[in-house]
């Protein structure tokens, strides 16, 4: 029989830091309570965490005013030992700059 291919599965904790980001997107305080709440969790957490928070903070910047901090923040991720948070990062440059002159 030949090996079947099974879909790679999600962490629970990397959906729960999605989570986050999609309650806090749409207020202004919240936003910014959970950037610093992110910047936390990917400094103490486990791999699969740190590889969603460059996603969450795209989510929570997209045509946002705070997208400079936020710009600066997942550009320095994109340099992180982990392939997969540094391509986390990147995609989600391309989510927070895209429609804009940045």
């Amino acid at each position: 029989a030949p090996p079947s291919k099974e879909a790679p599965s999600l962490e629970k904790q990397a959906v729960a830091t999605f989570g986050i980001g999609l309650v806090a997107m749409g207020e202004e305080l919240g936003c910014d309570m959970t950037a610093r709440t992110y910047l936390h969790l990917f400094q103490y957490c486990d791999p699969p965490v740190r590889r969603a928070v460059p996603l969450g903070l795209a989510l929570l910047s997209t045509s946002s005013p705070m997208k400079n901090t936020v710009i600066d923040t997942i550009s320095k991720m994109t340099h992180d030992l982990d392939q997969e948070v540094a391509i986390s990062a990147i995609i989600s440059l391309g989510l927070v700059a895209g429609g804009t002159n940045n």
